[in-house]
């Protein structure tokens, strides 16, 4: 069979180098503009994960020593205990020559690797002889294997495994063309991603050493393959015991694996669960892989398709894994069939291995300009929230959303002890303290929160929730510019004083959670009958603290004949406090009625927000606002939440 592996490199006409420049800047720029886009918009717009994209921007940010100790948000142990990452402590010694902060320098990092695996892929379809002349062709198909499905879940849960997956593709790539120590080379990056990474590329090179001896009737063939492969195996055990001798493993394989007692979890209904989702939501594993395989039978070799099955003793691991990420395939624990998508994309390239007459060879590579395009476009992921890796990030928010950490940090004296969602605590891991993550379970030592700090977009709602259930506090906040709120048994004025710049909030989803010592805060409802008469607008029986209000209100008039309708604003005890007539708009458009109006401490009973009227029938109400202007001689504006 000879050496089956090695094909040249094509060459094109000089004319055509500008446009191959343009292919070949698409391929990596396009896939690292959205990579580095998500980070952003995934730290500064939804939120970040303290586990683990801010535990990996932490670690990858000016580290503190070579052995990588975890932020004391985290657990304070060794990163080694989990993984031996050394490429962490190396890529963190770079940046140190970054200007702009931990995390631009993860979104760069996390870019470089989408934009890698378009750069790789198009060094790989140029090889494809029937599309070696078409460097938009090489463009397309380059992006569509650098925004595969299983690539962007990996993304949405930052990880390092794609940088390993990247070296692992690089690798073959390179020993395939010959150049055997730069294949070593990032056989080394990708051992040092992942003690584990030499398995993922010994189950593909294995099979097909096995291949080669049986097509060539002998035991000695493909030993260049072995030789990699042994290479590889023998790195990756060295490095596995290292670890487990050097840095304790944390458990990880138990925790996430087998479970205590061992695979006691599993159960017919699991496995039927977990199938069910993976022939359901997983499709863009499944479906590259039935492409392969109708290409490999097309081809009449087992060749390309070996990635996939190589990969099957991995699919199994974790579909009988305690966890149920694992369990479900879900994020980065597929990522080695990110190198079995590669894997048969190289082979499409080398027709020699289908040792077809001529005849056939052009029959494949005919088939091959149509399965190609095929293959990848299976591999694209429709339930990806696409709109994720464009920009919504904003540079005013970012520099008011890190200015507020660093006063948090800098100045949390003044905020005494502070509870803060994965959201917070990301941005600075370092900075924070196990106890003061809102996911630490209360063990009955530790001091009541003073303030509470969360995300709008918290991906642990439900737990602040729960905390204000039981925090006194009367009044929310949201910090100036940024999507932070706040919620603080001090002062106003020691607050500020901290550098925060904070606006009083009246959020309809986050005050009938809240208590003050006015009383438990009520639901508002929203209660506008169609069939006339007086209504309640907005409550009953809202209980508001005192402080000075803005309550605006919405509406359209589709019938001229409807009465002069009144806004009121209605204390349950003293009846009406004051009211103002409804605005009507030019040709029925909305218009607003504005009403200002200050609850005193004196004042008892409940709020209402009515629209009184005798005939009501052609009045729709289009939105309501209700608005803090803040509390005593303070009038301070703030943003505005519209009522249901």
């Amino acid at each position: 069979m000879g050496m089956i592996w090695q094909t040249p490199e094509p060459t094109g006409p000089k004319g055509a180098l500008v446009v191959q420049g343009m292919a070949v800047s698409l391929s990596f720029l396009v896939p690292f503009l959205a990579g580095f886009s998500f980070v952003m918009n995934h730290f500064y717009v939804a939120g970040g994960y303290l586990h683990d994209s801010g535990w990996f921007a932490a670690l990858m940010w000016r580290p503190l020593d070579f052995n990588l100790t975890n932020p004391p948000v985290i657990d304070n142990n060794l990163f080694y205990s989990t993984h031996l990452s050394p490429i962490l402590y190396g890529i963190g010694l770079l940046s140190f020559f970054w200007p702009w902060g931990p995390i631009t320098w993860f979104a760069s990092f996390q870019g470089v690797i989408l934009g890698g695996s378009g750069l790789v892929a198009w060094i790989t379809v140029r090889r494809i002889p029937c599309f070696a002349e078409k460097p938009l062709w090489q463009a397309f198909l380059a992006l569509a294997f650098a925004f595969n499905g299983l690539a962007m879940f990996i993304l949405a849960y930052p990880h390092i495994e794609a940088l390993g997956a990247l070296m692992a593709c690089a690798c073959l790539a390179a020993f395939f063309s010959g150049k055997r120590r730069l294949a070593v080379l990032f056989l080394l990056i990708a051992l040092s991603v992942r003690e584990d990474m030499g398995f993922h590329v010994v189950a593909p090179l294995g099979l097909l050493w096995i291949w080669t001896m049986w097509s060539n009737r002998r035991v000695t063939a493909g030993s260049d393959v072995l030789a990699l492969l042994t290479l590889a195996f023998c790195l990756s055990l060295a490095a596995v015991l290292i670890r487990s001798w050097q840095f304790p493993a944390d458990g990880a394989f138990t925790r996430i694996y087998t479970g205590v007692p061992p695979y006691a979890h599993l159960t017919w209904s699991l496995m039927q669960e977990r199938l069910t989702l993976l022939f359901s939501q997983r499709l863009y594993l499944l479906q590259p892989a039935a492409v392969a395989l109708f290409a490999t039978i097309i081809w009449r070799n087992p060749v390309p398709i070996l990635g996939f099955v190589a990969y099957i003793p991995w699919s199994l691991l974790n579909l009988t894994a305690f966890s149920d990420a694992a369990g479900h395939m879900d994020v980065y624990y597929p990522f080695p069939f990110q190198i079995a998508i590669f894997w048969f994309l190289w082979w499409t390239g080398v027709p020699q291995i289908s040792h077809l007459v001529v005849t056939d060879t052009l029959r494949q590579q005919a088939s091959t300009k149509i399965l190609v395009p095929i293959f990848l476009i299976a591999g694209i992921s429709m339930s990806f929230p696409w709109s994720t890796i464009l920009p919504a990030w904003k540079g005013g928010v970012i520099r008011a959303t890190e200015e507020a950490a660093d006063n948090i940090v800098q100045n949390r004296h003044l905020l005494g002890p502070i509870k803060a969602d994965p959201a917070m605590l990301s941005l600075r891991p370092r900075a924070f303290l196990q106890e003061d993550d809102l996911d630490d379970p209360d063990i009955g030592n530790e001091p009541a929160p003073e303030t509470l700090i969360w995300h709008a977009n918290s991906i642990h709602f439900g737990k602040v929730q729960q905390h204000l259930e039981n925090f006194e506090a009367e009044m929310l906040y949201r910090i100036t510019d940024t999507p932070f709120y706040l919620a603080s048994h001090l002062p106003r004025a020691q607050l500020e004083s901290a550098g925060l710049a904070l606006r009083p909030m009246m959020d309809i989803n986050m005050l009938p959670l809240m208590k003050t010592r006015y009383g438990q805060v009520n639901a508002s409802i929203l209660d506008l009958a169609s069939n006339g008469g007086k209504h309640k607008l907005y409550g009953p029986g809202l209980v508001l603290p005192p402080g000075k209000y803005r309550l605006e209100m919405d509406m359209r008039i589709f019938d001229d004949h409807a009465d002069e309708a009144m806004v009121e604003v209605y204390n349950t005890q003293t009846g009406p406090i004051i009211s103002a007539p409804l605005q009507r708009g030019l040709g029925g458009s909305p218009a607003t009625t504005d009403i200002e109006f200050t609850i005193q401490r004196h004042h008892q009973g409940n709020w209402e927000f009515r629209v009184s009227g005798n005939n009501l029938h052609g009045i729709r109400i289009t939105g309501v606002w209700l608005r803090s202007l803040g509390q005593g001689d303070k009038t301070d504006a703030t943003e505005s939440v519209p009522g249901n």
